[in-house]
């Protein structure tokens, strides 16, 4: 029963990350969390490991339509880098912590984007 609901899981993912063009953490982790009680900090690792084929079949597209600019390079190596900082720094926050950063980061980019 869990293959389906990750398969579901990925499936939405990969529909919401094509079409909005957004990170698919922002729909994997809550899912995992809340759907199959996976920890936040392992639903976030997972999420990291998941994103790299759906970034790259959706760089690939883009790229094949003219739409991804070189310079996206610079936004991916700094995302690397980030990521890698970062990832070895979760284990230490205590899991409602991160659940609250999540949540207000996303709050945060959500009235933005509607104020803007």
């Amino acid at each position: 029963m869990n293959v389906i609901i990750f398969l579901v899981i990925g499936l939405f993912t990969g529909i919401v990350s094509g079409m909005m063009g957004v990170g698919g953490g922002l729909v994997m982790i809550p899912a995992m969390v809340l759907l199959m009680s996976i920890p936040q900090s392992m639903a976030q690792g997972i999420s990291l490991a998941a994103i790299v084929p759906i970034s790259l079949m959706g760089a690939w597209v883009h790229f094949k339509k003219g739409g991804l600019k070189k310079d996206a390079i610079w936004i991916g190596l700094g995302a690397v880098l980030g990521a890698s900082i970062t990832s070895s720094i979760i284990p230490y926050i205590p899991i409602n912590a991160l659940k609250i950063i999540f949540s207000l980061v996303l709050f945060y980019f959500a009235l933005r984007m509607i104020l803007k």
